[in-house]
């Protein structure tokens, strides 16, 4: 849809050198990363709705005209940090003005010993632990995508890091915001006096997918950086071994920076040099387990040529068969531990570890494994385009539940899912209650049509299968346009609150409409 020219005429009068309209940047800013839109264009067919126009703020000035300028003239507007979400959360679903925050990046104050920092929205994740870290200090949130997601985006999904587990979810670091309202105009929220008037309006915003308010501003707690780090790689005789440990270690008060245990499958990706020994059941034909894991851990390492793209792709088109073999034969599981903090004491921390561990017959495969996965934590993200390249798709699935259901929802997500596409797991973010699991899977087919088809089979089979197993179908990744048709049904009294929450800030219903409980 054309930008009106009155509209344009006030966007450059008031925002002079901020709007772009270029087809090339229109064209950018259209979509996310959500897999959906990927296997549409991987086709060549239009991916999501152009925005009218990018305002690129750079400061909170712009985003009051911003807003102003598009509440005047009816148009949507949609908060935009650095476009690495997986849900659609930045889709546009009717005429909007797409708001790119990322020029508002500074650290704007860091309070030593408060151990509190106040950060732009637009500020880069990775950007944001290197001046903490070159004044001694950490966030220690670290997302898979932390080079290219930004701390806004993090408070607008309660998105969580690798070292969940030790520092907590995104939502746990929060300490105050600065949010603009097209109704209430600006907001400063602090935590200690929002919970002492008991309104609760931090919850709210923090979470709210952009559909509330627009967030130029997050205090959030620091801590002293680590002196000392440590890490093992472990291996258990099966999931249920490994499930028990992590358990143990949590509720007996210990806090890991990384707590990462893989299923069978993974584990073979995840400590390669530790399972070459691993022995197939006796009713599993060691040759046709050969023949299926060589093909899957070129898919896992994300390089193939033409000899392993035709074997992958045989795989990919049986994955029922390629998951229940999997099942059947392969048992053992790795875990990645990781301790930091004060000098001796991860050292500490670890022993104490291991002697949990060694309870449910843990194997110490020394520092190496530790090591290794620290190092290359962040490439699973950079795998994925060779998969597209191969004619499939590759997403991820985060559900969580206590420890108690964690058994029945990695079953039943097995169960519902492994029919359609190739599936593995691991288990992170871990707490002393409960944990997630995180799976990826990968599907195949030949035509656009039926691609999106078996897509969306999977994102309704698996979100149905965690509510029932007592799950949730999300943990850290957002709503957006992808899950937000099981959001009412986990959170059965969620829309009228929405709905009270949008008439007092939001009345008219411009911000990134369509999004959790709006009208699609």
């Amino acid at each position: 849809m054309s930008l009106p020219n009155d509209l344009r005429n006030e966007l450059s009068q008031r925002l002079p050198g901020r709007v772009t309209w270029s087809s090339a940047a229109l064209h950018a800013y259209r979509q996310d990363l959500w897999p959906r839109l990927q296997i549409r264009k991987r086709f060549d067919l239009s991916t999501a709705p152009e925005p009218l126009a990018v305002v690129q703020v750079t400061d909170e000035a712009d985003v009051e005209v911003a807003v102003q300028v598009a509440r005047a003239h009816g148009v949507a507007i949609i908060p935009y940090g650095a476009g690495s979400g997986v849900v659609g959360g930045t889709i546009a679903v009717r005429p909007s003005i797409l708001l790119d925050l990322k020029r508002m990046a500074r650290l704007v104050e860091l309070d030593e010993r408060a151990h509190v920092a106040r950060v732009e929205a637009g500020k880069l994740g990775q950007e944001l632990e290197t001046e903490l870290r070159a004044r001694g200090f950490t966030l220690g949130h670290y997302p898979s995508s932390i080079h290219c997601s930004t701390v806004g985006g993090y408070a607008a999904t309660r998105s969580a890091g690798q070292f969940s587990s030790r520092y907590g979810k995104f939502e746990d670091m929060v300490e105050g915001l600065r949010v603009y309202t097209p109704a209430e105009g600006w907001l400063e929220i602090d935590r200690a006096a929002d919970e002492a008037a008991g309104t609760a309006l931090l919850d709210a915003f923090v979470g709210s997918e952009g559909t509330l308010g627009i967030l130029t501003r997050v205090d959030v707690r620091v801590h002293p950086a680590p002196a000392e780090e440590a890490y093992r790689g472990l291996a258990f005789p099966t999931l249920e071994d490994g499930w028990a440990a992590m358990r143990d270690l949590l509720q007996a008060g210990l806090k890991p920076s990384v707590l990462r245990l893989y299923d069978p499958f993974d584990s073979i990706v995840a400590l390669k040099h530790s399972f070459h020994g691993d022995t197939p059941g006796a009713d599993v034909d060691p040759l046709s387990l050969g023949a299926l894991l060589s093909p899957l851990k070129d898919l896992a390492d994300g390089v193939f040529g033409d000899v392993q793209r035709k074997a992958l792709k045989r795989v990919l088109r049986h994955p029922g068969v390629t998951n229940r073999l999997i099942e059947k034969a392969l048992k053992r599981c790795a875990l990645i531990l990781g301790f930091e903090g004060p000098k001796g004491q991860p050292a500490a921390d670890m022993s104490r570890a291991l002697a949990l561990a060694g309870r449910y017959g843990a194997e110490d495969h020394g520092e190496g494994p530790g090591w290794h996965w620290l190092s290359r934590r962040h490439a699973v993200s950079f795998k994925q385009a060779p998969i597209y390249h191969l004619g499939g798709f590759v997403d991820t699935m985060e559900v969580a539940t206590s420890w108690t259901s964690l058994p029945q929802l990695y079953q039943a997500i097995r169960d519902a899912v492994g029919p359609h596409v190739f599936l593995m797991a691991h288990f992170s973010h871990a707490y002393a209650d409960g944990c997630s699991i995180y799976f990826t899977f990968a599907g195949l087919r030949d035509q656009v049509h039926d691609a999106l088809a078996l897509y969306d089979t999977v994102w309704e089979v698996g979100p149905s299968a965690a509510l029932g197993a007592g799950g949730t179908f999300g943990h850290h990744h957002g709503v957006g346009l992808l899950k937000r048709a099981f959001l009412p049904r986990e959170v059965e009294n969620g829309a009228p609150l929405f709905a009270r929450l949008k008439a007092t800030f939001d009345p008219e219903g411009l911000l990134n409409p369509g999004k959790l409980w709006g009208t699609p």
